[in-house]
């Protein structure tokens, strides 16, 4: 088959509307945590601001948006790499600023409430890894489970990586999704850990990324076409039973197509910028939000204990509420300045020996991926 002509690898400013995007899912999740979900326990469908709930009730969904963007990226920065070289890449991106929360994060939940022995400080230990979930210890704080699911991506991507496979990603990718189809139909009766590796929940999103990413690298082919429509199909079929699962453990009523709309619109946002329909669109200064995702998503539940929730002025509710918004996002900039990004350069320097093995460049290159 005739390759097709490719551009070379896009630079920072081609994919201006991903910054502003993930940054726009990071505030969704916050507002969902601070005007709806973080109020309610045991599904008592207690409203704390009734005006805001109808909008925040669908903040969760700013992490499908996550990992539809994780699918996307991942594959951009992994591709040219070797193993090596994408490990060290993950480990500088991730560690810094979450270091540095989980310590807060372990001071607020825990040594404030008297909870210093060894179990918790077995628990501390272990969140610091990032491995907590693979060793059967709870998280520090509930925002990181996101992260688990990232990371058995991302040691997807490291075994295509290791096996010399980047070259038959679209294969892969295929054989992946079928695999989770045949569970869904009852065809394959797979072990628990294997539906765990395999992202059984959401790994229509990070194939979703993933098929976009490549439609953009070259062209759209029907076979593209086809994987991307189930993979939407899938998605709204687990984000309706998602909505359920929040409705009853909120006790309060969702729409279905207000989901449904929001995923399906994520998809077509994505299928344009594959298409480069977006290409001239520039955001000015709104794109340096996006370096403040990580640090927001990560910081904002700690603040919300600390200042939010069990601590509201019943006078001014919501102008409690847009402080500790605004002071989430100071925190996450001052974050971002004084620690992920001085802890970056150091840990850069540190794994320097990852990149020293490199896959063979014909594998690597975008013009080397099947079709």
């Amino acid at each position: 088959m005739h390759s097709p002509t490719l551009t070379p690898a896009p630079s920072a400013a081609r994919f201006d509307i991903l910054d502003v995007l993930r940054f726009a899912a990071a505030l969704a999740v916050v507002v969902f945590h601070f005007g709806f979900r973080g109020w309610i326990d045991d599904g008592s469908g207690l409203l704390v601001f009734p005006a805001l709930a109808p909008l925040a009730k669908y903040g969760y969904l700013g992490v499908d948006a996550f990992f539809l963007i994780s699918g996307f990226v991942i594959l951009l920065t992994a591709l040219p790499r070797g193993p090596g070289s994408f490990v060290a890449s993950r480990i500088t991106r991730l560690y810094p600023a979450y270091w540095f929360c989980v310590c807060t994060a372990f001071a607020g939940f825990y040594l404030m409430e008297g909870r210093h022995d060894g179990q918790a400080w077995l628990i501390w230990l272990a969140n610091m890894s990032m491995l907590q979930s693979f060793v059967g210890l709870p998280d520090i704080d509930g925002v990181y489970w996101t992260l688990a699911v990232e990371l058995r991506f991302y040691l997807l991507i490291f075994l295509l990586l290791v096996l010399g496979q980047a070259k038959r990603i679209e294969a892969a990718l295929w054989l992946w999704l079928l695999a989770l189809l045949a569970m869904d139909l009852k065809l394959l009766l797979a072990p628990a850990w294997l539906e765990a590796a395999l992202l059984k929940p959401w790994a229509h999103y990070f194939i979703g990324g993933a098929g976009f990413y490549l439609i953009w690298l070259q062209r759209l082919s029907w076979t593209r076409a086809l994987l991307l429509a189930l993979c939407a199909l899938r998605a709204v079929q687990h984000a309706y039973w998602y909505m359920l699962l929040k409705a009853k453990l909120t006790g309060v009523a969702m729409d279905r197509w207000v989901v449904t709309a929001v995923v399906l619109a994520l998809f077509l946002l994505f299928l344009a910028i594959a298409l480069r329909k977006l290409d001239g669109l520039r955001l000015g200064r709104w794109v340096g939000l996006g370096v403040l995702t990580y640090p927001l998503y990560l910081i904002h539940e700690v603040l919300g204990k600390w200042l939010l929730f069990g601590h509201l002025n019943t006078t001014y509710p919501m102008l409690q509420l847009v402080a500790v918004l605004l002071l989430a996002i100071a925190c996450a900039w001052l974050i971002q300045r004084l620690v992920e990004r001085p802890l970056t350069g150091r840990l850069k320097r540190w794994t320097q020996v990852l990149h020293a093995r490199r896959l063979p460049a014909t594998a690597l290159h975008p013009q080397g991926v099947e079709r």
